[in-house]
């Protein structure tokens, strides 16, 4: 089975690149995290996201199937600097982990929850109360979210200038809707 590859940024802005299950990186802060399905492990994940938590901005975890609950649940007291999470295609995560998982994420700016079918009204009341930075959020193929779920993120984050709903497409710009 081939190995995952684990993008990563040591905070001293340098780019490297470590395969999931080494240990490479270790002696450095990381910013950025991507995971990819191929070979993913989900306790290296979690591993990485406690060990970076001071300096993590970006997590992405683009479909990867086994990312559930449990794994956002373990993840979510450790994510409380980031500023981008994307888990686009991630179907196995539930609206109410989802929830939780942002309502520690204070500093997010750019979120992608395209394609994960369960996001519905939680997470995005979750996002309003609790993202207010958020300037970029795609919900593309999240077929339970409606126009009156967005209108709430919209309301609360005036700074929302990119937002791609489900159900149809179209951007605001200084809080106002633009069909």
């Amino acid at each position: 089975m081939a190995q995952a590859q684990l993008g990563i940024r040591p905070s001293s802005g340098q780019q490297r690149r470590a395969a999931i299950g080494t240990d490479k990186a270790s002696t450095h802060q990381l910013k950025e995290l991507v995971f990819v399905p191929e070979g993913f492990n989900a306790a290296d994940l979690c591993a990485k996201v406690r060990r970076n938590a001071a300096t993590l901005r970006i997590l992405k975890v683009r479909h990867c199937a086994q990312v559930n609950d449990t794994i956002l649940a373990e993840m979510a007291p450790h994510c409380g600097q980031l500023r981008e999470l994307d888990l686009a295609g991630c179907r196995q995560v539930s609206d109410e982990a989802v929830a939780k998982f942002v309502s520690n994420c204070h500093k997010l700016t750019k979120a992608s929850f395209a394609g994960c079918v369960n996001i519905q009204s939680l997470t995005l009341s979750a996002l309003a109360e609790t993202c207010l930075a958020l300037r970029e959020l795609d919900l593309t193929l999240c077929p339970q979210v409606d126009a009156s779920m967005v209108s709430g993120v919209q309301q609360q984050c005036p700074g929302l200038v990119r937002l791609t709903p489900g159900f149809q497409r179209y951007s605001s710009a200084g809080g106002e809707d633009v069909a």
